[in-house]
């Protein structure tokens, strides 16, 4: 009886408990994921060939990490690019973006980011528009998601400052990403965390095709 009480204060311990909104958020977020992650994109041909050439325009000489990043960056439905301050984050993206609109089968991009600060210094580092998450969806109670949010058309779709992502928007954006689209990772999961639920950037480092 004692062993049998023991393990059962053991079970209760060790059960995950959340709020409803919260379990089946994560839940329609990870079968997103697996959807974006299970389907095709269309290639760019002589993709590191292409990757080579910019590194020449913009008179750089990438690290191998870097290039490695830009190519995965470009090449898969899902990617994460993360690392410290002074990493070349802002150079892969530059990359991806200028790669992106050159060669990419229709070439749209749409980058966000948690906040308007930070959605800013995207727009200047690339020269594309950025904009906060909550304002390209046309978010307005993130816990009660409406059906008339805006849906993403873009075949690439990059967020920059990840660590600030909390569960809600992170199934907001995965439920208006279209079907085909490239979703791109960017952060650093020592910044700020998010002040929502939901311990996404780390999740998210983990990720295996």
């Amino acid at each position: 009886l004692a062993s049998s009480a023991a393990s059962d204060v053991y079970k209760r311990q060790h059960q995950l408990l959340c709020r409803p909104g919260i379990f089946h958020a994560e839940s329609i977020a990870a079968k997103r994921l697996v959807d974006l992650m299970t389907t095709a994109i269309s290639p760019i041909p002589d993709l590191k060939e292409h990757i080579i050439e910019w590194e020449k325009e913009n008179n750089l000489n990438l690290a191998a990490e870097q290039k490695n990043a830009i190519y995965v960056g470009l090449h898969y439905s899902v990617s994460v690019i993360t690392g410290g301050p002074g990493t070349g984050k802002t150079t892969i993206v530059n990359a991806i973006t200028d790669i992106r609109k050159k060669y990419g089968i229709g070439k749209e991009i749409c980058l966000m980011a948690p906040t308007g600060c930070a959605a800013k210094r995207m727009h200047e580092s690339t020269g594309s528009p950025a904009s906060t998450v909550h304002s390209r969806l046309k978010i307005h109670d993130i816990e009660n998601l409406q059906a008339e949010m805006e849906e993403i058309h873009e075949d690439t779709v990059g967020v920059d400052e990840f660590s600030m992502v909390d569960i809600w928007l992170l199934r907001a954006m995965l439920d208006n990403i279209s079907d085909g689209s490239q979703f791109i990772i960017i952060g650093d999961i020592d910044q700020l965390p998010s002040v929502g639920p939901g311990n996404v950037p780390v999740s998210y480092t983990h990720l295996r095709a």
